[in-house]
């Protein structure tokens, strides 16, 4: 499952990063991130992005065994 951080720029704005994180055996083998005006737009990314991979692996995004082009998919 991935993490969406909020964050204020300099002029005031919040905007979000929406973060997926993959680890297998301890050691981080997949990262991606997005940042996006809303919040409900990073969530709706993270959901569609999420079941992109696990549609890649055909398991849960936690569970995936990672290729090294897997981010280009």
């Amino acid at each position: 499952m991935g993490t969406i951080t909020q964050r204020v720029r300099k002029d005031g704005s919040i905007w979000h990063t929406a973060q997926i994180r993959l680890k297998q055996g301890g050691a981080t083998m997949f990262t991606e991130a997005k940042t996006l005006d809303r919040k409900q737009a990073a969530k709706s990314w993270l959901k569609k992005r999420e079941r992109k991979l696990a549609q890649l692996g055909q398991r849960r995004p936690h569970e995936l065994r990672l290729y090294p082009r897997l981010q280009n998919a």
